[in-house]
């Protein structure tokens, strides 16, 4: 028995450089175990320097303070975010929708809550309070126009949700309220874009008579934006791909091997895990590997995987290496060489074995490019901790490395230096 309190973090670590887990595990839930296993144990060619607290980075940041400050649960992403990020109307739109899901529409009631008016009303129907809820549905134009598009047996529905899930199941569940329900998100977000804007011509512009109702105005917005949409499509299905990067894995130069990494992290659980495999310029699999590793963002997972792939290209003596990864940010950190920039565990131990004695290249992939080493790193659980390998292509991605072009991959001829990590251990 240990007392925690006033035991240095360096007295939990084994003399092989991994966690001592039986000295402290007992005393620890295994939501912070498992955010622990995701930590690089301190080591001697490591410095300890200060970091913040209240974010991941370990970078202060006002944004992150205010976090702190204000409770804020940054792990909740609201849904209607993601309807507006998806949104597939026009851009105008989508910033206006960003703009109502904040409640930042100058409506009569919002103009009156920030003193820039005395008179919370509806200026065409006469309520008595103008909100978004009486403006986009209870208005005398707005219930004239969804009486037009909505169902007649649902719009009584319609029109007494509460405003937030009535607008979250407008972007969601397209067959629920719609007599047309193709593409009714555009639809519908063209229509509450043109509720806005024939308030505002009344209000600011009362002389001009407008040539088109809200209903037709919004289907002739609808319908220029499907001919510019089909004519995009067209032009880029016709003009040849210049500047694409190419999507299927290339080969190294002669006496390299090139390490494809990728670090994969599931958003509910938090928990991630890691992958990489070595090829060399024949196509011949030099080593693969899948690792869990607890939990972490995404980008430590990345930083994780470029960490194992290159220590085990060095227990196998490669002198050429080229590791590839599909995260710009984890890419540019490690080029740039500014680990304090990012606040890695693991970026340090990076860092170590780039200045080794061998050549090694960083560089950056497609997605497309990576496929192979994005589901290698999905072949092991996050809650495992385990590190698994194989000396040859493992059944589950067999018919990714076909299609990903490398058929000379799954011969099933063992290279010596493969023999040589067998005996090695893997590691």
């Amino acid at each position: 028995m240990v007392s925690v309190s006033s035991t240095p973090v360096a007295t939990m670590v084994n003399p092989d450089g991994s966690w001592a887990w039986d000295k402290f595990q007992d005393f620890l839930p295994s939501s912070v175990l498992l955010a622990i296993a995701a930590v690089r144990p301190p080591s001697a060619h490591v410095t300890d320097h200060i970091g913040w607290g209240g974010d991941d980075r370990r970078i202060f940041t006002v944004k992150s303070a205010y976090s702190l400050c204000a409770g804020d649960d940054q792990g909740i992403v609201s849904p209607l975010w993601k309807a507006v990020s998806k949104y597939r109307g026009l851009p105008r739109i989508r910033l206006f929708f960003w703009l109502v899901f904040q409640g930042k529409i100058l409506t009569n009631s919002e103009r009156v809550r920030r003193h820039m008016s005395n008179d919370p009303g509806c200026g065409l129907c006469g309520a008595s309070v103008e909100d978004l809820s009486h403006l986009f549905r209870d208005c005398i134009e707005a219930r004239m126009l969804w009486s037009r598009v909505v169902k007649e047996e649902k719009l009584t529905g319609f029109l007494t949700l509460d405003f937030q899930t009535w607008l979250a199941s407008n972007f969601q569940n397209l067959q629920d309220f719609s007599i047309n329900p193709e593409d009714w998100d555009i639809a519908f977000g063209t229509y509450l874009w043109n509720i806005w804007r024939r308030r505002n011509e009344r209000l600011f512009s009362p002389d001009i008579i407008p040539s088109e109702d809200i209903y037709h105005r919004s289907l002739r917005m609808i319908a220029e934006l499907g001919r510019a949409s089909s004519m995009l499509r067209l032009h880029q299905h016709a003009a040849p791909n210049l500047t694409a990067d190419v999507k299927r894995w290339e080969a190294p130069a002669a006496g390299w091997i090139k390490i494809n990494t990728d670090g994969s992290r599931n958003t509910s659980t938090g928990l991630a895990s890691c992958g990489g495999v070595g090829r060399d310029l024949e196509s011949r699999w030099c080593f693969e590997f899948a690792k869990g590793i607890g939990s972490c963002s995404c980008l430590e997972a990345e930083f994780w995987g470029i960490y194992e792939d290159l220590a085990t290209a060095w227990s196998l003596r490669y002198p050429r290496v080229f590791i590839e990864t599909d995260n710009r940010e984890a890419y540019e950190t490690i080029v740039s060489s500014n680990s304090r920039k990012v606040g890695s565990s693991i970026l340090p131990s990076i860092f170590e074995l780039l200045s080794r004695s061998w050549e090694v290249q960083v560089g950056f992939v497609r997605r497309e490019g990576n496929v192979v080493a994005d589901a290698i790193s999905r072949l092991v659980l996050p809650t495992s901790l385990e590190y698994r390998r194989w000396l040859e292509v493992s059944l589950a991605i067999r018919d990714l490395v076909m299609a990903d072009g490398i058929h000379d991959a799954i011969s099933g001829t063992q290279l010596p230096i493969q023999r040589a990590y067998d005996d090695l251990g893997g590691r």
